[in-house]
């Protein structure tokens, strides 16, 4: 059966980028439907070593950007993106580079999966600082992957969680979101959704 497809990755497998609207701009905190997300923080998530394995190859992506984190703003940038990435080691290591085209600034993802510890690290970096930041660990259960770290936002300590969906070969999305109260409450301040390029 096909994978039911939010709004705006169907717009997307045939535009490849839509222009902000009501549909595309995520309003969830002003919606009255809008439930923040809930997260069990744990570190100790496992995973499988192909987890990944859909990663590779080029996508387009539509990404929605809070412009404001961590004082409950419900302004959000929204923003092309073209990916490739490659599985490598048998599927041990992936890595993908993300060109941000109307921001001019790139970013890229290192994923390693730890054999003895069924666990994935990821690590990003983007050219704007070329700094490595702090990792989130985890894995799937199913098509939903959840990944946990501890960083900083501006000076003030946060936990970080990463959410995969896979939808299918050829459709994912990615969110991230984070804690400012130890894991009680979740703001969600950057989604993108994955439109694989065919060739």
């Amino acid at each position: 059966m096909d994978p039911i497809l939010p709004v705006s990755l169907m717009l997307l497998t045939t535009s490849f980028f839509v222009p902000q609207t009501d549909l595309d701009v995520a309003r969830e905190p002003a919606d009255v439907a809008y439930v923040p997300p809930t997260y069990q923080y744990r570190t100790d998530r496992k995973g499988d070593v192909h987890d990944f394995d859909f990663i590779n190859g080029s996508w387009k992506v539509l990404n929605r950007r809070l412009k404001q984190r961590g004082i409950g703003s419900n302004e959000w940038d929204v923003f092309p993106g073209d990916i490739w990435a490659r599985v490598l080691m048998n599927g041990v290591v992936n890595v993908d580079e993300v060109d941000f085209p109307t921001k001019g600034w790139k970013g890229t993802t290192f994923r390693h999966f730890d054999l003895e510890k069924r666990q994935w690290s990821i690590y990003w970096v983007n050219n704007r600082d070329g700094k490595m930041q702090s990792p989130v660990w985890g894995g799937f259960e199913g098509n939903v992957g959840l990944f946990f770290g501890e960083d900083t936002d501006e000076g003030r300590p946060v936990k970080v969680v990463y959410r995969w969906t896979r939808l299918g070969p050829d459709y994912a999305t990615w969110e991230q979101a984070f804690s400012y109260d130890d894991g009680k409450s979740w703001e969600t301040n950057w989604k993108s959704e994955h439109v694989r390029v065919k060739r």
